[in-house]
């Protein structure tokens, strides 16, 4: 199974376990429908679903997940920008369910990739059916299915 996630925190059908980087970001496993997963920021100041920067779009394609996109375009707000992003459907294993979620691929990010940094970031709106606690002093993140 191919990994590019962090391989100590798993996820169960009804809670995930994440983590604390060294940067401080908290970070989880997103899984594909075939089980492979990559690394994901939990970004509270994003309110759509799974944003991913162009460059990333090629490695979440090679990680086994299902993904299309359209010829639309809209302004995203999220890290303190608003670029644009091309808009798209991704499929996703998330707890028990598999699920068909909005992806927007953010075409001129404002930063480079650097290795270990997350594949993509999810935002609230996939978080819409879960429970997020981010424990700092202890490193860790957990999402609860409720």
């Amino acid at each position: 199974m191919h990994q590019v996630g962090c391989n100590r925190y798993a996820m169960t059908t009804s809670k995930m376990i994440g983590w604390i980087d060294d940067r401080g970001r908290p970070l989880i496993n997103l899984q594909s429908p075939n089980g492979t997963s990559v690394s994901a920021l939990v970004d509270t100041g994003f309110n759509g679903e799974i944003l991913v920067e162009g460059q990333n779009y090629d490695r979440l394609v090679d990680a086994d997940f299902p993904c299309h996109l359209t010829t639309l375009f809209r302004r995203v707000e999220a890290v303190g920008a608003a670029p644009y992003a091309r808009l798209g459907l991704a499929r996703v294993q998330w707890h028990d369910d598999e699920r068909i979620v909005n992806l927007q691929v953010v075409l001129n990010p404002e930063h480079a990739f650097h290795r270990g940094d997350p594949i993509v970031t999810v935002g609230t709106r996939f978080l819409i059916d879960s429970r997020l606690t981010i424990d700092f002093p202890e490193q860790f993140v957990t999402v609860e299915k409720v």
